[in-house]
């Protein structure tokens, strides 16, 4: 049996660099050699605990790399395509996956938590997963296009539906946020307000494209969000999960605002005045992942330079490297943007 190294999470157990079966494809799969896989806020959150995986799987979520074999029926993907692979499978009958939602298919699986990820020198996936990676984007920015920037992207597009001349405020400037505050850069003039309690983070959305920062920790952070977007807010996007910051956050929304929450691992949201929600008809939406067709659009803006992630990614690592960086990540360790995983880094 051929063999490869790979990172395998096992529930009660943890991380470990094991050496797992080589995969082959089965009917409608292709054989993806990884080049880079991004590590992700989840991937901490199984790591720490606070996200649970029903059984042991291959970590790795964010995958680009070159295919090497397809399985029967495949006929769109071929071998020496350089791809990224859009994570959700899904099942492609069900009404989410007719509505054009897919997203938010009813039986959808997530490569990386559900099934076998790309925290691996090889990794199966369905073909229909397999997007052509266009030849001037680098495979390390392919990577984190499927998650840390068509996430925010389709919270923007999709869920707030921002427009021109709209002034936006980001909670959270992490490996989201600080995507976020590009991708609303691209669409707006407005003023762009980011929000964070760690100086260097607000440094850095300032430099790709914040007009403006604030500590979440202020006192009247409502206020002070309006006087840093020179009156009211149209949307906010919360990357942080903080209940009383986006709280306060409502409330610096323009009559008709609207409010995204993105985060996952966190905890309640207390509403202290639903009553003005209602009678200014502010929007509170939740907004998950991304579609296929969203990965692509995101693609497309980094090809024609409407989207520059070049100061995106701060570390690349190995693949013995990654149970020290996610610690590091989930300590809050300063200095880590994005990282990307080479599997053949250091390798013989």
């Amino acid at each position: 049996m051929i063999t490869m190294d790979a990172l395998r999470f096992t529930p009660g157990s943890g991380l470990d660099l094991v050496e797992a079966p080589t995969p082959s494809p089965a009917a409608g799969e292709v054989i993806v050699e990884v080049v880079a896989a991004g590590l992700c806020g989840s991937d901490v959150a199984v790591i720490n605990g606070a996200r649970t995986l029903a059984a042991p799987i291959i970590l790795g979520h964010e995958i680009s790399g070159t295919v090497v074999a397809g399985g029967a029926g495949v006929d769109d993907v071929h071998v020496g395509d350089s791809v990224v692979v859009s994570p959700i499978v899904v099942c492609g009958e069900c009404p989410a996956c007719a509505r054009g939602e897919e997203n938010l298919c009813e039986s959808r699986q997530v490569i990386g938590m559900d099934r076998d990820g790309g925290l691996a020198r090889f990794v199966a996936v369905p073909a229909a997963n397999a997007l052509p990676l266009p030849a001037s984007v680098p495979h390390e920015w392919g990577a984190i296009c499927v998650d840390a920037v068509a996430t925010p992207f389709h919270a923007l597009k999709t869920r707030a539906r921002l427009v021109e001349g709209e002034a936006v405020a980001v909670l959270g400037i992490g490996g989201l946020g600080q995507h976020a505050v590009q991708l609303a850069a691209a669409i707006t003039d407005a003023p762009i307000v980011a929000v964070d309690v760690r100086a260097e983070q607000l440094d850095f959305a300032r430099l790709i494209g914040a007009t403006a920062a604030v500590d979440a920790r202020v006192d009247g952070l409502a206020g002070r969000l309006v006087e840093a977007a020179g009156g009211p807010l149209d949307v906010v996007l919360d990357f942080a999960g903080v209940g009383s910051s986006l709280d306060a956050a409502l409330a610096s929304l323009r009559a008709g605002g609207r409010a995204v929450r993105v985060a996952l691992e966190h905890g309640s949201l207390e509403l202290t005045d639903p009553i003005g929600m209602v009678r200014s008809e502010t929007m509170l939406a939740g907004s998950y992942g991304f579609t296929r067709a969203e990965v692509v659009e995101v693609l497309d803006m980094v090809a024609s330079g409407r989207l520059d992630l070049s100061r995106s990614i701060s570390h690349t690592v190995a693949l013995a490297d990654v149970p020290r960086v996610l610690d590091d990540m989930a300590q809050g360790a300063p200095g880590y943007r994005r990282v990307v995983v080479n599997p053949v880094l250091d390798m013989p």
